[in-house]
């Protein structure tokens, strides 16, 4: 009889050794965020970076240094103002790391680079696109190549403001994409959230309007004790000043010794 050979399971890693490894790429990812808010937030567009984004030389101004300013620079010419949305995604994608929260990993990354890309195209369409061709300049400006790029996919069909209106509804369907909310209740936590604040203020005046009640009620009494107590003082200060007054002498009668008849005689 022939002995059976045990398959042996590859070896898998144990939930802790996937949860470090999970958290440690999480601290990676959100470091490099952190770094790259200070490269943006310290960007000077006469920092000397390699060619063709700019020129070399020398006295880069940027805190994360040369590898910051061309990072910061790159990321400007691509996206624009947009780029700040960059570090924001990746604090996000590090959070749900973090936390082990990364089971929508790829509706997240379609979602953000939505978001960033829409963004990008909006903001070139609201500040860069003008009358006529907008120039490169401009392009780098606010929206970025990127920006410009995608913006003309659509002024092309929908002119300029048509175009600026379908990038906005883009980027608010891959922002509820993203955050899985819903806008409807989003609208009534607001709202409900604003009828929460109003009820406060509300209140607020009302306890104010009670309080100053409360203390002109307190000062008039006070008022009126002390009207009473000097009414007091001023009636007992009168009965003593009645007593105290001098008054004349009742004169004694005086006594005789003779008999009635020889008085009246």
């Amino acid at each position: 009889m022939r002995a059976r050979r045990r398959t042996v399971s590859p070896r898998r890693e144990t939930p802790a050794a996937s949860g470090f490894w999970a958290e440690a790429l999480a601290i990676v990812v959100m470091a490099s965020a952190v770094l790259l808010v200070l490269s943006l937030a310290s960007y000077r567009a006469d920092d000397p970076v390699p060619w063709p984004l700019g020129r070399g030389g020398e006295g880069v101004h940027n805190v994360a240094g040369p590898f910051g300013a061309l990072l910061a620079e790159l990321l400007r010419q691509l996206l624009g103002y947009a780029a700040w949305l960059v570090p924001a995604f990746m604090l996000f994608l590090g959070w749900e790391l973090f936390w082990k929260r990364g089971s929508r990993r790829v509706a997240h990354l379609l979602g953000s680079t939505l978001i960033v890309l829409s963004a990008a195209a909006s903001l070139h369409l609201l500040l860069d696109e003008g009358p006529g061709e907008a120039s490169a300049l401009n392009i780098r400006r606010a929206g970025g190549w990127l920006g410009g790029a995608f913006a003309h996919l659509l002024v092309a069909v929908l002119n300029r403001w048509g175009a600026l209106v379908a990038w906005m509804a883009i980027f608010g369907a891959s922002v509820l994409l993203v955050t899985r909310a819903s806008l409807i209740g989003a609208i009534r936590a607001i709202a409900s959230r604003a009828a929460a604040l109003v009820r406060g203020a509300w209140l607020a005046v009302l306890r104010r309007r009670e309080a100053r009640r409360k203390e002109a009620m307190r000062l008039e009494v006070m008022r009126r004790q002390q009207e009473r107590r000097a009414a007091v003082a001023a009636v007992v200060a009168g009965e003593e000043a009645v007593a105290a007054e001098p008054r004349a002498a009742v004169p004694l009668p005086v006594q005789s010794d003779a008999p009635a008849g020889e008085a009246a005689a």
